[in-house]
């Protein structure tokens, strides 16, 4: 898998809304770091004051990994 990062921006303002590097999304606010991994769609709303821009991310993990939470 290829170690490029990507990042996810809101459509309308360009905020950063959260990165993707090998097989995973993470999403960072303030002390809170969120990773996923596997198939999914997540619905993520901006933040930025006065744009609340509703950003849908169709996401497809292509490696095989355990669970985020497990060690």
């Amino acid at each position: 898998m290829s170690n490029e990062e990507w990042d996810i921006r809101c459509s309308a303002c360009g905020k950063l809304l959260a990165k993707a590097q090998e097989g995973l999304l993470t999403i960072q606010r303030g002390d809170l770091r969120a990773t996923f991994d596997g198939r999914f769609r997540a619905s993520i709303v901006c933040g930025r004051p006065g744009c609340g821009q509703k950003n849908v991310v169709l996401f497809v993990s292509h490696e095989l990994r355990s669970p985020a939470f497990e060690r």
